[in-house]
């Protein structure tokens, strides 16, 4: 199918950092657990509301190539 775009080719860049952003996110789960250090808990937090910003990020602008 020469011509036809990767359909998952927006998302290719940001691939290793949303997994490096999900291995932050164990990292502070299993401290948090183990330590009860609440600043593992808030450092969760951040990385799951980055992640969360990044792929509704990526949906949306994906969205907005469908319709060009």
């Amino acid at each position: 199918m020469a011509g036809k775009k990767n359909p998952l080719e927006f998302r290719q860049p940001y691939y290793n950092i949303i997994k490096n952003l999900l291995n932050n996110i164990d990292i502070c789960s299993r401290r948090w657990f183990e330590t009860g250090d609440a600043g593992y808990r808030v450092a969760m937090k951040r990385y799951i509301k980055e992640v969360e910003e990044l792929k509704t990020f990526i949906k949306k602008e994906e969205k907005q190539r469908e319709m060009i």
